[in-house]
């Protein structure tokens, strides 16, 4: 009979250790979800040399556009990036670029810093001929034929490009969604 009298004190203690760990557990994921809100898109390095040699089939099928993106955090918490999709985008929100290399692995985030990811997206000339035109490198009446003889022209105007992306990373479990125009 004196068992069944410590059995409602035990399962009581056990209950609440499991709602003191639980409780630790929500804190935690509360903080770093508070902190994930302070991450955004830092600075961005396109590599427009792939338009440099231009031949008749990169202006059909377009060509691959690689660019650094970088990750800026300013918490002080350290993340660890384990997926990355962002798009390019036009001023009227049509795609402009798809994202083409997911992850492979993890990347960590450093705190209060920035990291950055690798990221190659394709791009036809007449969606690269409209990031020109909107960011006023080129006029209205450029043509994908101009693009052929007019690059050595206007390739030391793109560093200047403005670009809308889109898309979301997800870190430590958390999906941050992103519409920055950098």
């Amino acid at each position: 009979m004196q068992i069944k009298k410590y059995k409602k004190p035990a399962i009581f203690a056990l209950l609440t250790i499991m709602l003191m760990v639980i409780f630790v557990f929500a804190i935690k994921y509360f903080k770093k979800a508070t902190q994930a809100s302070k991450i955004s898109i830092g600075d961005i390095t396109p590599d427009y040399s792939a338009f440099n040699n231009l031949k008749l089939s990169n202006i059909i099928n377009g060509v691959t556009l690689p660019i650094k993106v970088g990750i800026r955090n300013f918490s002080p918490e350290q993340f660890s990036l384990s997926q990355i999709k962002i798009d390019i985008y036009s001023k009227e929100n049509s795609l402009i670029a798809e994202q083409t290399n997911p992850m492979t692995s993890p990347t960590a985030i450093t705190p209060n810093g920035q990291t950055f990811v690798n990221l190659n997206y394709k791009i036809t000339s007449l969606n690269f001929i409209q990031l020109l035109k909107e960011n006023g490198i080129i006029p209205d009446s450029f043509q994908v034929a101009d693009l052929l003889t007019s690059w050595e022209k206007i390739q030391n105007l793109v560093s200047s490009m403005k670009l809308n992306l889109k898309g979301f990373f997800e870190a430590e479990g958390l999906k941050i969604n992103i519409d920055q125009v950098v």
